[in-house]
């Protein structure tokens, strides 16, 4: 009873502790002028509750599905040779080689166990680690290589103990819009289910120079930090639908800044089923090298989109069905063709053997070609880009010299003037030139008799040339200053 009594006086004595703090508070908010909240104030205050609430919920429906992967290489030392007998004493005990273990994220997509993830997460390694959210952890034997698609850097593993689980709400990217929140999982450094949060800063990113990875990109870019770590595990929107498969990082630093890729999920929707139902994908081909069309080259060739038809490969289905370079493809089986991605995402997807209409623009006109499409070659060349030297003395023409090639028809790009029209479109010393706009180049004579069609006009004329070291063709348009 005597407890009972103190424990209602402690009560009684907290609460009139309360109440005159609460009338201290008053006096002092008074005196300061303080305003009470205002309903702006308020409703930004429960926007941002209910905002953080939806990120929440978003990872909630995510996270199940998340899992960390760790792989290991067999990394060979590269010992040198002929050591000086004086160091031998400090490579004696150098391992020939040794295990370099990597982490990465996946995302399981199929409840039987399949796991997406980046094919450089996986490519080399021997054994897998394979760890889910609630902790249960599979190796050994209980993980498995499906297969691997380097081209877009996707490879498929599977958990083979026959355990049903939680796969991901698959969302679309096709209609994911710029500034729209992006919300990315995965296991950066390490640290299983971290989520970061950020909003779709691009689109259709292309052209992104990467030391291992996709070569065919159309990625979403996102400002959600993304880190080592990160790469395999998913991008996802508001709704906790996966929009996307975290893959790169642009950074000075290797770390983070602001500047992320994930591989769009409806380019990986094509791949992922091929790659468990195959162990590779097949996609679709034509055989041609293409370019973009810069300003220059759309005034020249009187087109206001597509892309340039710079060489058509022997034997190829574009070959069969007609196409040329210099060809202007505008639409690939009814879709609008604006980018490389456009093209390359089309074709790949479209079904080997079966045709498909082809508009492009030649000489001023439309036209339309019927191609069946192929499959893409296991291999598909793709030199880089060689260093161009330029000549520092006087040249002639849009800054150009040229010389008779006598291997074989066409002139050969001798001397470049610095800054002159020709080098800043891209022409470079040891180019061969074989057309200017409609007039095939031979030798100089044919060279001369195009100088002088176009001398004075201020139009671009659009030069088709080869480079010797990578033999392939290109156009370029050179604009008269």
């Amino acid at each position: 009873m005597r407890s009972m009594n103190s424990r209602a006086a402690t009560i009684g004595l907290v609460g009139l502790f309360a109440a005159i703090g609460f009338a201290i508070g008053l006096t002092v908010a008074t005196n300061l002028n303080l305003a009470p909240e205002t309903a702006a104030e308020a409703d930004a205050r429960a926007l941002a509750s209910d905002l953080g609430n939806m990120f929440g919920e978003a990872a909630d429906l995510v996270m199940p599905s998340v899992v960390n992967i760790s792989a290991e290489r067999t990394i060979r030392n590269r010992i040198p040779f002929d050591i000086p007998k004086r160091w031998e004493e400090f490579f004696r005990d150098v391992p020939e080689e040794r295990k370099a273990p990597s982490l990465g994220s996946g995302l399981i997509v199929d409840p039987r166990g399949y796991i997406l993830t980046n094919n450089h997460v996986v490519d080399g390694a021997e054994k897998f680690a394979v760890t889910l959210h609630d902790g249960r952890e599979y190796k050994g034997n209980d993980v498995e290589l499906v297969g691997k698609d380097p081209r877009t850097d996707l490879a498929v593993l599977r958990v083979k103990t026959g355990e049903d689980f939680k796969a991901a709400n698959l969302g679309s990217s096709e209609g994911v819009n710029v500034g729209e929140w992006a919300i990315a999982i995965g296991n950066p450094f390490g640290f299983e289910g971290t989520v970061t949060v950020g909003v779709i800063s691009a689109k259709g990113r292309a052209n992104v120079s990467l030391r291992e990875g996709a070569t065919q990109q159309d990625f979403l870019q996102t400002d959600a930090a993304i880190n080592p770590g990160n790469s395999g595990g998913p991008l996802a929107n508001i709704d906790g639908e996966v929009i996307g498969i975290n893959t790169a990082i642009s950074t000075g630093t290797g770390f983070s800044a602001g500047v992320g890729f994930a591989i769009p999920i409806d380019l990986a929707k094509t791949v992922f089923p091929q790659l468990i139902d195959k162990g590779k994908v097949e996609r679709g081909w034509l055989g041609v090298y293409i370019q973009p069309l810069t300003s220059d080259m759309k005034e020249a060739l009187g087109v206001d989109h597509g892309l340039l038809v710079s060489e058509v490969m022997e034997d190829s289905p574009a070959e069969k069905a007609g196409v040329m370079a210099r060809d202007v493809i505008v639409e690939f089986n009814g879709r609008p063709v604006a980018s490389l991605p456009d093209l390359q995402g089309s074709v790949a997807v479209f079904p080997v053997g079966k045709e498909a209409d082809l508009k492009i623009f030649r000489d001023g006109k439309e036209k339309i070609l019927k191609v069946k499409v192929g499959m893409m070659p296991d291999e598909v060349a793709g030199a880089e880009p060689v260093e161009q030297t330029k000549s520092e003395e006087e040249a002639s023409w849009l800054g150009l010299e040229v010389e008779d090639f006598r291997e074989e028809e066409g002139v050969i790009v001798v001397n470049l003037l610095p800054g002159s029209a020709s080098d800043e479109a891209g022409i470079a010393v040891g180019d061969i030139i074989r057309k200017i706009d409609r007039r095939d180049i031979s030798n100089v004579n044919d060279y001369e008799k195009a100088r002088k069609e176009h001398s004075g006009s201020s139009k671009p004329v659009l030069f088709w040339v080869k480079n010797r070291a990578r033999n392939r063709y290109r156009f370029v348009a050179v604009k008269p200053e």
